[in-house]
């Protein structure tokens, strides 16, 4: 039996201990554990959060694969070593196969801003979430997660529809008559050159009494193309939109998709329309920190009109809310503003609500809401909640 002296050992176990602080630690991104839709995900550990997010290009839309999702946000954290925030694309309630996203820097503790992306590789996928995930520096806790609704299909095939732009943004209340103005890039094979068109849908029908632009022929390879819709009479609420791509002389069908959007024509002598949200929704939000709304108007009350928007959640007014009040808006046509926050939750709100009254506030002339998604305060218990706009 070899009997190591005591200078021996020490000086092995020096060996070791060098051995053990040269290996270099890598961050690498956590693995996700995927959980049904009826299971519950943990509460934020201490004073985490995610907030104010922005997402390149928009949803809803649909991507080419590979194409890139771009987000920034900001975030606060009281963990003292710092945080490491990572994003997962999400499919009917599990991770979307064929993801690609990227690492996370050391955010230091405090408040600050930071960047992320993801994309897929292979599919067809539609990524109808997306999950916010904070943990400490070695990724051994998971302090804060919490999910937004989104919309992205990603395709790839050879004629394909891509990075829709919608004018006015969706959710919105338009009045008869107005365009809703859309730009996309489009790539095909099609030697002779394809025609695209646009179409408004309401509950899985073309509606009466549409306008719609017509196409031009767009020339095989890759470019960029606009149309339009609106809705001349009638109540109708537009929730889908549909792009078909036929070859030149449309006796070929070559592509057809539809994204899911919110937009409510109306009429009447008072209406609210053109609404614009800041920061805009899916959102995640501090509590305090106000949404912004712009929005047109007109009326023909003589003494003038009150606009009021209120946040709604589950079909009540939102609890703990705090809102803008309202000018006297002079009779005719107009733009205004408006705002509000919550001052404690968690809560989501998921409409707005606009209501018009005439100057004294003892007639109610107007109501409407549009469907939104804004998540205030700490992470809390989700489930599987897809983006719904109608």
């Amino acid at each position: 039996m070899v009997v190591l002296s005591r200078t021996m050992k020490r000086w092995m176990f020096t060996i070791v201990c060098f051995m053990l602080i040269a290996v270099p630690l890598v961050a690498a991104q956590p693995s996700i554990v995927s959980t049904s839709a009826s299971q519950s995900r943990p509460m934020s550990l201490g004073n985490q959060l995610i907030s104010t997010i922005a997402l390149n290009p928009q949803t809803p839309n649909i991507l080419a694969f590979g194409q890139q999702v771009n987000l920034t946000f900001n975030y606060t954290t009281d963990e003292p070593g710092g945080v490491r925030i990572y994003i997962h694309p999400y499919s009917s309630g599990a991770p979307t196969p064929n993801y690609v996203v990227s690492g996370s820097p050391l955010y230091p503790t405090g408040s600050g801003s930071g960047s992320d992306f993801f994309t897929i590789s292979s599919g067809p996928m539609t990524v109808d979430q997306i999950l916010f995930q904070m943990y400490n520096a070695d990724q051994r806790t998971l302090l804060y997660e919490a999910f937004i609704p989104v919309s992205y299909q990603f395709q790839g095939t050879s004629t394909l529809v891509t990075n829709i732009q919608l004018d006015p943004p969706t959710p919105n209340i338009l009045p008869f008559g107005q365009d809703v103005s859309l730009t996309f890039n489009y790539t095909t094979g099609d030697p002779g050159g394809v025609l695209i068109y646009v179409l408004p849908f309401s509950d899985g029908a073309f509606p009466p009494n549409s306008r719609v632009s017509g196409s031009p022929v767009y020339p095989t390879g890759s470019g960029s193309g606009s149309s339009s819709f609106t809705i001349l009479s009638g109540s109708v609420i537009v929730d889908q939109i549909r792009f078909q791509v036929y070859n030149a002389d449309q006796s070929t069908l070559l592509y057809e998709a539809l994204i899911p959007v919110s937009y409510q024509f109306q009429g009447g002598a008072t209406l609210v329309s053109g609404v614009h949200l800041d920061p805009p929704t899916p959102n995640i939000l501090p509590f305090g920190q106000d949404v912004n709304l712009t929005f047109n108007y007109t009326t023909d009350d003589p003494g003038g009109v009150r606009i009021f928007a209120r946040p709604f959640s589950a079909g009540v007014l939102t609890p703990n809310q705090g809102a803008s009040g309202s000018p006297l808006y002079p009779t005719g046509s107009g733009s205004g503003n408006g705002s509000f926050t919550i001052l404690s939750g968690p809560v989501i709100v998921d409409q707005i609500r606009f209501q018009v009254y005439n100057a004294d506030q003892s007639t109610l002339l107007y109501e409407a809401f549009i469907p939104v998604h804004y998540q205030y305060g700490d992470s809390f218990s989700q489930v599987y909640l897809p983006l719904i706009i109608k």
